[in-house]
């Protein structure tokens, strides 16, 4: 009897953020995007707070005349296990991220066959795949990658080099507990706001004047530390960093006015302090852009990560002259590691020619 013999290749990827909220799919083939979906374009739930992106996977397949049985891989942008790590003494919530990655959430029999054999499942790291989904789409043959978010495994910012040669090498990364995602989001509900409309800090920034030192440290060689408060002992990943949060609120009431917390209704009062946040967050970003031209020795820079949203510190950046040219991804938020990851794998199984073209709109959904 002839041996079965190796499944030939298909070229069909889709990558997927498969986390707590932005689930999303891109479905590429050798590289090139074809289609992506955000799960709460389908749900009509914004963010897609805990929703699995089975249903944007199914309309990525359906749209491409594709089944499961198709892909070469499901390619998935964050590394839960590591995650489950760094969440440590959290049962409950350990055993909440192992399901992200389970049959039941990716391939439910509500959608897929469950007597179907799954594709191979290929993970990479958080911020990895935020680098990947801007490096790759930029058009650049080298260049400087700073990706910051509130979190990705147990890290929240991430300096890399991206080579010519299809290779990104992380040199430098930031813990979790010294987060300008979760700085920001703080300074949110500070005035008022949810931690999801840090878009709305940024906008009151513009109406007021930095008067308030809110001692945020630079980054520098030897020095991780960036938030203005004391370091916390508690090995459960979570708990502590919602502890710093709660400290870093107290401190904002200590030293800004209204000297009172989330008064809603009320964002005028706050300008003076938004204008004060944004101005601390961009001398970090602007430090953190040393550093990655530093590293990197290039004067290209690709931007990705919720933070990376901030527009107005992304235009300062690019005003200063610090690099010749900066490529931001416009899924800098969770759902572009769908792409970051399905590039990652594409690049891996199919050599350099799966390298996407530059990266020139984003009409790509449904």
């Amino acid at each position: 009897m002839k041996a079965p013999g190796k499944k030939k290749s298909t070229g069909w990827i889709a990558g997927i953020n498969h986390g707590s909220h932005d689930a999303s799919c891109v479905l590429t083939h050798e590289g090139k995007t074809v289609v992506w979906v955000e799960q709460d374009r389908l749900s009509r739930i914004k963010y897609a707070a805990d929703q699995s992106p089975a249903d944007a996977l199914f309309a990525c397949l359906k749209f491409a005349g594709l089944g499961l049985q198709c892909l070469d891989a499901v390619s998935l942008g964050s590394d839960h296990a590591q995650l489950i790590q760094w969440l440590g003494d959290d049962p409950e919530r350990c055993r909440e991220v192992a399901s992200y990655s389970s049959r039941d959430w990716l391939f439910p029999a509500r959608l897929f066959d469950p007597s179907m054999p799954l594709p191979p499942i290929e993970t990479h790291p958080h911020h990895l795949a935020h680098a990947a989904s801007a490096f790759y789409p930029s058009g650049f043959e080298d260049a400087a990658a700073l990706v910051m978010d509130a979190m990705g495994e147990d890290t929240s910012t991430t300096i890399a080099r991206c080579y010519s040669n299809d290779n990104i090498q992380i040199v430098k990364s930031y813990s979790v507990d010294e987060s300008l995602g979760y700085f920001y989001e703080t300074a949110s509900q500070y005035v008022g706001f949810s931690r999801h409309q840090a878009g709305k800090l940024m906008g009151l920034a513009a109406y007021g004047s930095p008067i308030y030192d809110l001692r945020l440290k630079l980054p520098a060689n030897g020095n991780d530390r960036i938030w203005p408060v004391a370091a916390i002992d508690d090995k459960n990943g979570r708990l502590r960093i919602e502890k710093r949060c709660r400290q870093l609120n107290s401190w904002f009431t200590e030293a800004a006015f209204p000297y009172a917390s989330g008064i809603v209704g009320e964002p005028m009062a706050y300008r003076d302090f938004a204008a004060s946040a944004q101005a601390a967050l961009e001398r970090i970003i602007f430090t953190l852009g040393e550093q990655a031209l530093q590293s990197s020795a290039s004067r290209r820079l690709v931007l990705s990560g919720g933070v990376a949203l901030n527009c107005s510190a992304n235009g300062k950046l690019a005003a200063s002259g610090l690099f010749e040219k900066i490529f931001v991804q416009p899924a800098s938020n969770d759902s572009g590691v769908a792409l970051g990851a399905a590039i990652q794998s594409s690049i891996r199984r199919y050599g350099a020619s799966a390298r996407p073209a530059m990266m020139n709109h984003a009409y790509w959904g449904l």
